[in-house]
Parts: structure tokens; C-alpha cells; sequence
């Protein structure tokens, strides 16, 4: 009666505390800890990974060492607070234009191979490029900073950048809502594009969302600095958006050919996100030293826009990497020209230097097409102008 009396006070206690009454300890489960204790004994020292202090060393220790205490409300807790509008609207989008123009494709390649998409169905007017192989000037074509995004060169390339949006930008979205998503993906999208202009101008055209998604793990990592003592688990996810970056970095170094990933739009989408998602997401606790990295980053986006505006300005377009603008290039097999019997690479950034070599084209001179890698890493540039 005693023991009923007691937990009936506790529990009114508790309800008016709003939950915050202390229950009964309950009996130990290690049975050490049932032993009498001796006080001349001296007590056994805990294990260095034993965090939860019960004794043992086991999942819950690990669980326990990555999870972090905050300071008001989780951020973990908030990720039911807005309705997941943008991104499910923005991977069934990409699956469709992607579904489409692979079905249309009369080409033989296997159906998951194929390319696909909206330049699909407006060929060579929404892919991310900057010239052709012959001079064309597509740099303020604007549009295709935006519109690159829904085409993908395989189902591969569509379905991991989906994933990457489910899982990157699902939880953020439902913390820090739609308007905030959709401003920060098509800027990440949009600095993709800026920097694949700077870094890699003379490149086939840039497809797929990848920027995007770049900028949707910049996101998290924004959220992680403006809401660091808000997140119970920032240690983990600090670790796994680092070891993301080492991983793309690491593939780009390895990466080669001309249809390589656009790993310089991978980097421009993730500079922007982070800019942007400083700028932008949700904090929970707001301080003033977030307030002048706000403007710090705003800032820095802002003469970066300007700057990779100004470069694109140039013509003939170079790249950050080479001092040397050019727009044609060709490779090109004619003896009493080079002194060799073997094709080399000529670049030329006028009319007059690409009407030479189109017009020597014959049998005994040929000229043809070639793709920048070759001429940058292997046959080298013979001839420029």
C-alpha cells in the first residue's frame, strides 16, 4: 500500500512538473552492482568506452559516444514541421523527361545506356556549354545554367541523382520547408554551370542535376553550422559529409575522358549551397556572429557571380587552368605541315585560322574531329592560334 501510495504521488507530482518528476530507480541490471559494497574496497575502474557507465561495452556505448546533448530544441525533431513538395516534384520531373527521351532514342544502345531528357526534345538548346567545335557562341544563353538539369546521360546518372535528393534533401526539406529548397538547389544548379564555365569551357555540354544535389549536401552542412548545438547527432553527420567530399574529390583526380563527370559543377553547385544555405536555412538559435557570417556569405557569392560573368565575357573562351583562348579544334594529318606521319591537334580561336585547315581537308590531308582530352593528355597541341 505504502510502495502504491508513493507512485501515485509521484505521478501527480510528475504531471504537474510537465514530465519532469524524477521515477524510482530501477534495480540495477548488472549484477555487480547488486553486491554489497565494500567500503574498504576499492571501486574498479570504468572502461574508457564504456560512455552509458552500465558496466558493459556494447551498442548502446556507441550510439551514446555519437550523440551529442543541445541546447533547445532538436533539430532532429523538426524535420515533420513543413510537407515535402519540392523535392519529390523535382525527381519526377527529371524520371519523366529521362524516361521519354530514352524511349524516343532510335539508337541501338541498350535502353539503360541511352541519353535522355529535355535537349531530347530541343536538341543542342538546353545543354550547359559555352561553344562548339566550330566557334558557336552559346555564353549568354542563359537558360541553359538552369535547364541542363533535366537531362541525363543514362539511367545510372538520373537514378543516383535522385537518390542523393531523397536522402540529402528529403529531412531538409521537411525542417526547413520548400521555399528554402528551391532556392538553394537552382543556385547550386545555376553555380554549377558558372564554374564549368571558368574551369572547363572547351568541354561536350553539361548535363544532369548533379549541381543540385551538390548543393543539397551543402545545405546539411550549412544547417550543421548555423544550428551546430541544435543537432543531437552532428558528429555523424559531420563525419559522413566529409568523407562525401573526400570521396568526390579523390574521383575526380581519377577521372578522365570527354564525357568525364562534371566534377567542376559538382564543386560550383556545393560552394553555392553552402553560400546560399548559410544565407538561407532555418536557425534555430540565431547569434550574432551568424548574422555577420550571413553577410560574409552573401558577400562571397556575389563576387564570385561577378567574377565567372566577367571571365565568360572573354572571347575566344580559356579556361582558368590555360592562358591560351581558343574555340576549334581539329586533328589533322598532313606531312609537309607538321614533318610527321601522324595526326596532330590544332586549336584556333578566329575565322581565318579554322577556314585553313577546314579547307585543306581531302584524302591526302584529312581533318577531323577530336575530342579535348585527347589533344590535352595524350597527342598534345600541335598547332594554336
Amino acid at each position: 500500500m505504502a510502495a502504491a501510495l508513493q507512485m501515485t504521488m509521484l505521478f501527480v507530482d510528475d504531471w504537474f512538473d510537465g514530465g519532469g518528476a524524477k521515477k524510482p530507480a530501477k534495480p540495477a541490471q548488472n549484477p555487480k552492482a547488486q553486491e554489497a559494497v565494500d567500503p574498504d574496497k576499492p571501486a574498479e575502474p570504468r572502461h574508457v568506452l564504456d560512455i552509458d557507465g552500465d558496466g558493459d561495452v556494447d551498442i548502446d556505448d556507441l550510439v551514446a559516444a555519437m550523440e551529442a546533448e543541445v541546447e533547445g530544441e532538436a533539430a532532429e525533431g523538426l524535420i515533420r514541421d513543413h510537407w515535402i513538395i519540392f523535392c519529390p516534384i523535382q525527381i519526377v520531373i527529371c524520371c519523366i523527361f529521362w524516361i521519354a527521351g530514352a524511349a524516343s532514342d532510335p539508337s541501338s544502345v541498350g535502353v539503360f545506356s541511352r541519353f535522355g531528357g529535355l535537349d531530347t526534345f530541343a536538341k543542342g538548346w538546353t545543354e550547359m556549354k559555352i561553344h562548339d567545335d566550330s566557334c558557336g557562341d552559346y555564353r549568354w544563353e542563359a537558360w541553359r545554367w538552369v535547364t541542363y538539369q533535366w537531362t541525363h546521360g543514362y539511367f545510372g546518372h538520373v537514378a543516383t541523382n535522385c537518390f542523393i535528393v531523397v536522402v540529402a534533401g528529403f529531412p531538409l526539406e521537411g525542417m526547413h520547408g520548400w521555399y528554402r529548397m528551391i532556392p538553394v538547389f537552382n543556385i547550386g544548379v545555376a553555380g554549377g554551370a558558372l564554374c564549368h564555365m571558368v574551369s572547363n569551357p572547351h568541354s561536350v555540354g553539361l548535363v544532369g542535376m548533379s549541381a543540385g544535389c551538390y548543393a543539397l549536401m551543402a545545405m546539411n552542412m550549412a544547417d550543421l553550422v548555423m544550428n551546430w548545438k541544435q543537432n543531437r547527432w552532428r558528429y555523424p553527420k559531420l563525419a559522413v559529409l566529409i568523407l562525401l567530399l573526400v570521396f568526390d574529390i579523390t574521383i575526380a583526380q581519377v577521372s578522365t575522358g570527354d564525357h568525364a563527370t562534371g566534377h567542376s559543377a559538382h564543386f560550383g553547385g556545393y560552394v553555392a549551397g553552402l553560400l546560399m544555405g548559410v544565407a538561407l536555412v532555418r536557425n534555430l538559435k540565431v547569434e550574432r556572429w551568424e548574422r555577420v557570417l550571413q553577410v560574409v556569405a552573401l558577400c562571397t557569392g556575389l563576387f564570385l557571380i561577378i567574377f565567372c560573368l566577367a571571365w565568360n565575357s572573354q572571347w575566344a573562351p580559356r579556361s582558368v587552368w590555360d592562358s591560351t583562348p581558343w574555340c576549334y579544334s581539329r586533328q589533322v594529318y598532313n606531312f609537309s605541315l607538321f614533318g610527321n606521319k601522324k595526326w596532330n591537334c590544332v586549336r584556333c580561336a578566329d575565322a581565318e585560322c579554322m577556314d585553313k585547315f577546314n579547307s585543306m581537308n581531302s584524302a591526302m590531308t584529312p581533318v577531323a574531329k577530336v575530342g579535348i582530352n585527347v589533344c590535352e593528355h595524350t597527342l598534345g597541341w600541335a598547332y594554336t592560334r
